[in-house]
């Protein structure tokens, strides 16, 4: 219950990222449709050996919202009126076959998504698009009737989507444009296996506009100054998360699949931030946090250590605290914003996980009004940019 809870705070913030709109009527919204062509990456030997082949199809439909200049918001102008949308794509993995006549099948996603012009004119547009949102899989891993479907262990998943698209009105009420894609599924480690889905594609779309499009958007506060000033922030972060050494050592090393393990315990994860952030335009702050993690199981850690590697884990140093430093960046749009950090381990002593140096997080933030100084949030915490770590709720304090 608690990832359902997780996955659908997730899609709260796809649904705030819609509700930043003041009005819906007919000359703001638009329908597109696009198909896309892709491939599963294949990252490690793992994924090499039982992916037998990775083609992968995608059928995308969004009701659009596209911000204009008569809206008068300051960050529609300063973003170039973006657009934002609610999207359900259909992910066809019928072509893709796994070792053991394993298969993923499809799976469906529904995400909110930012939709920006970096450069635009009457009939040409450029811009990049950001998804995020839920997926549900409808074939995951059974060790004894989907054994190597390593990718996905749970119906319930995250999903993120980054590209890049160019879009050309051949008339007022209609465009057509291409696209290049990278997408991701996962649990967040909620549940093992969990190799997760990266994939990257390429599509064409059309998008019909609901009523007649104005061609001049001129930014209307373009000469506006922003009031540049530093923000803190003091946060607790809870999660929960999987480990891998008790799936391989239960589920992916036991040869008889009628003995592998299938019900992995989830272990809670409590981090506390403190940042200051350098708020220098209204889109944009920078700056740098210190975070205190607690890990609730290092004497499983160590007990799994020891029967995985053979090492003597008695002299391994296993302490639950770990310290590390971060630089932090965020982007707001209107009380919304997307948080991401980059941080490094001062001090870490998880016994064979001390490897770690560095870590991620990535995710959204939502300040609660009227005030704007209560934010909830959610995110997830990675390791080398693709590992998951754990999925991640917050709560926190801006002065």
């Amino acid at each position: 219950m608690r990832k359902v809870r997780f996955l659908l705070l997730l899609c709260c913030f796809c649904i705030c990222t819609i509700t930043q709109a003041q009005k819906f009527d007919k000359k703001h919204l638009s329908i597109e449709g696009q198909v896309s062509f892709g491939k599963m990456a294949k990252l490690d030997s793992k994924i090499k050996e039982v992916l037998l082949s990775n083609d992968v199809r995608f059928y995308d439909l969004s009701l659009n919202y596209n911000t204009l200049p008569s809206d008068s918001s300051r960050f529609a102008s300063a973003y170039n009126y973006p657009t934002f949308g609610l999207g359900f794509t259909v992910a066809d993995f019928s072509s893709v076959h796994l070792t053991n006549q394993s298969r993923i099948n499809t799976i469906f996603v529904l995400s909110g998504f930012i939709d920006r012009n970096l450069i635009r004119n009457k009939h040409l547009s450029f811009g990049y698009k950001l998804n995020a949102g839920l997926a549900y899989a409808n074939n995951p891993y059974d060790p004894i009737k989907n054994p190597d479907n390593i990718f996905i262990s749970s119906p319930l998943m995250v999903y993120i989507g980054f590209g890049f698209n160019v879009k050309y009105k051949p008339v007022n009420r209609l465009a057509i444009g291409l696209s290049a894609d990278f997408r991701h599924i996962s649990n967040g480690r909620t549940g093992m296996p969990n190799k997760g889905i990266n994939m990257f594609s390429a599509g064409v779309s059309a998008t019909y506009y609901l009523d007649k499009q104005q061609s001049d958007f001129t930014k209307i506060h373009k000469n506006d100054k922003y009031r540049k000033h530093l923000i803190y922030h003091l946060a607790l972060h809870s999660g929960i998360q999987s480990s891998i050494e008790e799936w391989s050592l239960y589920s992916e090393k036991e040869a008889d699949p009628a003995k592998k393990k299938t019900d992995f315990q989830k272990y809670p994860i409590i981090s506390l931030s403190a940042d200051i952030m350098y708020r220098y335009s209204l889109k944009f702050g920078t700056g740098i946090g210190v975070d205190l993690f607690y890990t609730s199981h290092t004497d499983k850690l160590k007990e799994w250590d020891s029967a995985l590697s053979g090492i003597n884990t008695s002299r391994q140093e296993y302490n639950p605290l770990s310290v590390g430093l971060s630089i932090n960046q965020e982007v707001y749009y209107k009380n919304l914003s997307l948080f991401v950090a980059v941080g490094y381990y001062v001090y870490r002593e998880l016994g064979l996980q001390k490897k770690e140096k560095f870590y991620q997080r990535a995710g959204f933030r939502y300040y609660l009004p009227p005030t704007n100084s209560v934010f909830m949030g959610i995110s997830i915490k990675a390791h080398k940019f693709c590992t998951a770590d754990y999925l991640e709720f917050s709560i926190g304090y801006k002065f």
